[in-house]
């Protein structure tokens, strides 16, 4: 943390952060309407409250996390099944404009890198065949 945390613009706003985290709770307004209207204006004294309180909760929760084995446990858990998610993906969707190719792609280090191993092997092969 660069400064320590403004709570008292917490405290100013905190009508405003209730009203916006019921009307999210409750399903009237999404969290993306509620950000698209703070990201117009940053200066927003409710979106810096919210920043706040957001440096506020960061270290709370990274204390329970260190503290608590099974919320260990269940953030392995999800990050195991987004990363299952992430490799079927790039088992299906390698294609290239709807074509399946026969192998992945492969990095373009191991694309140059080969074609340079078999010039310097048929180089030294045609040189050492001619008479």
């Amino acid at each position: 943390m660069t400064r320590p945390i403004r709570w008292e613009l917490i405290e100013q706003n905190h009508d405003m952060l209730v009203k916006y985290a019921t009307a999210i709770r409750v399903g009237t307004a999404s969290t993306e309407a509620i950000l698209r209207r703070f990201t117009r204006n940053a200066s927003h004294p409710g979106y810096q409250a919210m920043l706040e309180l957001g440096r506020a909760q960061k270290p709370i929760f990274i204390a329970r996390y260190l503290r608590d084995r099974d919320l260990q446990r269940e953030i392995n858990e999800g990050l195991n099944l987004i990363e299952a998610w992430n490799r079927v993906n790039t088992v299906i969707f390698y294609g290239r404009k709807r074509r399946i190719r026969r192998q992945p792609p492969r990095p373009a280090a191991a694309r140059d890198a080969r074609p340079a191993h078999f010039r310097s092997r048929s180089g030294v092969w045609c040189t050492s065949t001619r008479s």
